[in-house]
């Protein structure tokens, strides 16, 4: 098991002293994992964190798991899509779903 922080790319050293690389990062049942090689797999542990820092990881987490359950597992590596533009694009969104949303609260306190 590994605790702290870790990202693609990142250089994790064994207890042996082997160093590998962290290739990909996984949600599985609510469990975070880390792929180190073809078939090495270890488990994160979880940063220490409550409250409502929690509240926001535990928002996150549920948002990566509805994706991965609509459009299957998160492969960055092999992922051709524009994160920029796909994440301009959901602001975007979110800026019309707020609008309206205050647009509706305007009309239901006006007479």
């Amino acid at each position: 098991m590994i605790t702290g922080a870790v990202a693609l790319g990142d250089e994790l050293t064994h207890k042996d002293g082997r160093v590998a690389t962290v290739l990909r990062l996984e949600l599985r049942g609510g469990e975070h994992w880390a792929q180190l090689n073809s078939d090495d797999w270890v488990k994160l542990q979880p940063h220490e964190t409550d409250g409502d820092e929690q509240t926001v990881v535990d928002l996150v987490a549920d948002r990566l798991a509805l994706g991965r359950e609509q459009y299957g597992p998160l492969t960055i590596g092999d992922d051709s899509r524009d994160f920029t533009t796909e994440a301009l694009e959901e602001l975007l969104d979110g800026c019309v779903y707020l609008a309206c949303e205050l647009l509706r609260r305007k009309k239901e306190t006006t007479p």
